[in-house]
């Protein structure tokens, strides 16, 4: 016996039809998630801190990529400092790059268990610091990025980035680069469409290889 109001109204399609428009939906939205003007930061802040050395480290390094048109410009940076005193200003750079930008934070250190991610929190607090101190404009966003070293590692083997596990700060300055790219790379894969991810990668690559032939300046 029907109610008295009638049948209840079921969705118009095929259960399949509204699984695939749904799909679709999502597809076209994963697709161009990607920020237009983004930075991926790793920060090695040595602080009061020395490294193996005796000698204080403030480093970054930073992948930009910019999206023109559809495709993506990258542009590195790795900027570091080893005496106290030129701390500010390494901090002031890196607060410079991030203003007004979306910004995704990875970490130096390895990241094996959720412990560990207080060193992500601590490169968090470091750069909104020096955002604020600065007097620059803060990111537009700011996003917290970490992976199990295990990805890294894959990640490291096939994008052919040496990928360093140490936990010398003075490792951890050399290794920023190769951090940074791993960091988008890993942040491209889980957070776009498959198609989208892909394009970019391969934009990516082929920029590795272009930065790669570059002449070494003496």
């Amino acid at each position: 016996m029907m109610p008295a109001d009638g049948p209840a109204r079921r969705p118009r399609g095929s259960r399949h039809e509204l699984r695939h428009r749904l799909a679709a939906r999502y597809s076209r939205r994963t697709e161009n998630d990607h920020p237009d003007d983004l930075v991926v930061v790793v920060l090695v802040d040595a602080g009061s801190r020395r490294s193996v050395e005796g000698r204080c480290l403030t480093c970054f390094a930073a992948l930009q990529v910019g999206i023109v048109e559809g495709s993506p410009v990258f542009a590195m940076h790795h900027v570091a400092a080893t005496r106290g005193e030129d701390r500010d200003g390494v901090m002031e750079r890196v607060a410079d790059l991030c203003s007004g930008r979306e910004v995704v934070l990875g970490s130096a250190q390895a990241q094996v268990s959720l412990v560990d991610r207080r060193h992500l929190l601590a490169s968090g607090i470091d750069l909104l610091d020096a955002v604020e101190v600065s007097g620059h404009l803060p990111p537009d966003d700011l996003v917290l990025f970490a992976r199990p070293e295990v990805s890294m590692a894959r990640l490291s083997a096939e994008f052919a980035l040496d990928c360093c596990h140490l936990t010398r700060l003075d490792d951890q300055a050399r290794c920023a680069s190769a951090r940074a790219q791993l960091v988008w790379i890993a942040y491209a894969r889980a957070m776009l469409g498959r198609r989208r991810a892909g394009s970019l990668l391969a934009a990516y690559r082929a920029w590795a290889l272009i930065e790669k032939c570059r002449p070494v300046p003496f």
